[in-house]
């Protein structure tokens, strides 16, 4: 078999958005990995700053007739993935709106079954696909891996 295109990424992104039961979700990654802060320091110290290698990531959560988004944040939005300011706007040019709670700071993007249908799926695919593709520049679409989670 050889090497996975972008436009195969995303036909298998919207085959597993279409095989979401109610209630399941999935997640993809994407390299490269950048250095980030995993743990922030807390505790006066006490517990320090850990630093380490994290991919981007969407993932899909399908809740009624409702396909909820979310893309990792980054300290712009209180998140940990480093993004730069240009990828923070970027992001938000693709669709992706900010956090709306401080405590859950990831991107979202939610579809409604007034948006339903296939074409609701393959968006959501086609957010992802850019999003790792154009934003976070990953040149290598076999490096896209999917987990499903029931």
């Amino acid at each position: 078999m050889g090497r996975m295109g972008w436009d195969e990424v995303e036909e298998r992104l919207a085959a597993t958005l279409r095989g979401l039961a109610e209630g399941t979700s999935a997640v993809a990654d994407a390299a490269p990995a950048r250095e980030a802060v995993t743990r922030r320091r807390r505790l006066g110290g006490l517990v320090g700053e850990r630093r380490g290698m994290v991919r981007a990531y969407v993932q899909w959560l399908r809740i009624d007739d409702t396909l909820h988004c979310e893309c990792v944040g980054g300290p712009q939005v209180g998140g940990t993935f480093p993004w730069s300011d240009a990828e923070h706007a970027a992001l938000l040019a693709l669709g992706w709106s900010a956090p709306v709670h401080a405590r859950v700071p990831t991107y979202t993007r939610v579809w409604t079954g007034s948006d339903a249908g296939d074409d609701v799926l393959t968006l959501a695919a086609q957010l992802a696909v850019r999003t790792f593709r154009d934003v976070l520049g990953s040149a290598e679409p076999d490096g896209v891996t999917v987990q499903v989670n029931t």
